[in-house]
């Protein structure tokens, strides 16, 4: 299936990988609340996304912040998991595009899809996921 695409895809074969996962992810879109997922776009877009949600979660009352992390924990969850729509259908394109997501390429393979994210506005939530998934993933190595 990949005979198309070799290791060093370029910005248009990146557009399609992205848009792919998009499809996958807009599945678990609506497990989280429309002011949540804005407040989650919002995030993303700062130039210090660890400093933002820091910023904008204590905005919340306690009850708020509760709900916003259990929201994004079970986004979380979702997506890793081969039990849910969503995660087995990006668990199936990790293994369709394995020759981009290697372990040591991860958090590079996850910055070439923002980029592409960035020309497809109806993928804002997941470029948002993803944005937040990259800034934090130092901390879960």
């Amino acid at each position: 299936m990949l005979a198309g695409f070799n290791a060093s895809a370029n910005a248009q074969d990146y557009k399609v990988i992205a848009k792919e996962y998009c499809g996958c992810f807009e599945m678990i879109k609506d497990t989280m609340n429309a002011v949540y997922r804005e407040l989650l776009v919002k995030i993303s877009n700062e130039d210090d996304i660890k400093a933002a949600l820091k910023r904008e979660t204590l905005k919340l009352n306690e009850e708020k912040r509760k709900e916003f992390s259990t929201q994004m924990t079970k986004i979380g969850i979702l997506m890793d998991s081969d039990e849910s729509a969503a995660g087995e259908c990006g668990l199936e394109l990790d293994e369709k595009y394995a020759a981009y997501n290697t372990p040591e390429k991860e958090k590079e393979f996850g910055e070439k899809l923002i980029t592409a994210l960035k020309d497809l506005p109806e993928c804002a939530f997941f470029r948002a996921i993803l944005k937040v998934a990259i800034a934090f993933s130092d901390e879960l190595e």
